[in-house]
């Protein structure tokens, strides 16, 4: 699939997800989205990017996705601020790619 192919549905479905919190439910709606993620040195970090976004100014630096651990803690749950940064991550594709897709309508 090109990127320019994700369907606006896809985006709002990723943006349901998050809301939700599921750690493992974050991480597979994003990678199906092309986010790519790679593990930080604590087993519960996973880092994350997508390709197309590594040239904006704003949004190309990798996110942190952080699987709360101990007692006190749900172990399947995102903290806020992650939360927070992976909807701005997936909206900032969202805009990048229906930005594309206007261009491919002009020519």
């Amino acid at each position: 699939m090109s990127d320019c192919e994700i369907s606006d549905q896809e985006f709002a479905e990723a943006l349901r997800v998050v809301r939700g919190g599921d750690f493992d439910e974050v991480k597979a709606a994003l990678q199906k989205l092309g986010f790519e993620f790679w593990p930080g040195k604590d087993p519960n970090h996973w880092m994350y990017i997508h390709p197309l976004l590594k040239g904006d100014k704003f949004s190309r630096y990798p996110r942190n996705l952080y699987r709360q651990h101990g007692p006190r803690r749900g172990s399947d749950r995102i903290t806020q601020l992650d939360a927070a940064r992976a909807r701005q991550m997936i909206r900032a594709l969202q805009a990048l790619v229906t930005s594309k897709r206007q261009e491919g309508d002009d020519e």
